[in-house]
């Protein structure tokens, strides 16, 4: 997205990092005016994700990791990525 002189101006002003613009897109609340607001709720809301996320991603990583097969608009099947079919491929 386009940042204007202003924008960044302000932003550089007020000490706020680029991670911190990506959370306000990313989980703020739009408005019809175009303000995207991350006010507590949604700051709450974030974290619940991440958390879950998190959680997910180290069911994954117990497994090595995970496939998926898909073609089209279909999954087809899912499987763990053991040792064996990692070099299969990867290598």
């Amino acid at each position: 997205m386009a940042r204007t002189k202003h924008f960044q101006s302000r932003v550089n002003e007020r000490k706020i990092t680029e991670g911190m613009i990506n959370l306000v897109l990313d989980y703020g609340v739009p408005h019809d005016d175009g303000r995207v607001v991350l006010n507590r709720n949604a700051i709450t809301h974030a974290q619940n994700v991440l958390r879950c996320l998190s959680k997910t991603l180290d069911q994954a990583q117990k497994r090595d990791g995970l496939i998926v097969i898909k073609k089209e608009d279909y999954l087809i099947t899912a499987y763990n990525l053991s040792t064996k079919k990692k070099k299969k491929f990867y290598s």
